[in-house]
């Protein structure tokens, strides 16, 4: 099960919102009835908008983007 994914132009847009973090613990704790860890929501906030860029700059604006894959 993937917590996130999306097209990188909706990636983009949540990490430039700050919303990131939120959506993806939201989508965990719905998911699997566990909170998200601090250190979790720290790299969840840090890394991404980071990582975005990667997609963005190359112009993969439609590939889409999945993070955080849970195995049940």
């Amino acid at each position: 099960m993937t917590l996130f994914r999306q097209p990188g132009a909706g990636f983009v847009k949540l990490t430039l919102e700050d919303a990131f973090a939120l959506r993806i613990a939201e989508q965990m704790l719905y998911h699997t009835g566990r909170r998200a860890a601090p250190a979790e929501l720290r790299s969840w906030e840090r890394s991404p908008p980071i990582l975005a860029q990667d997609p963005a700059d190359a112009g993969l604006n439609k590939v889409e983007v999945l993070i955080e894959h849970i195995h049940r």
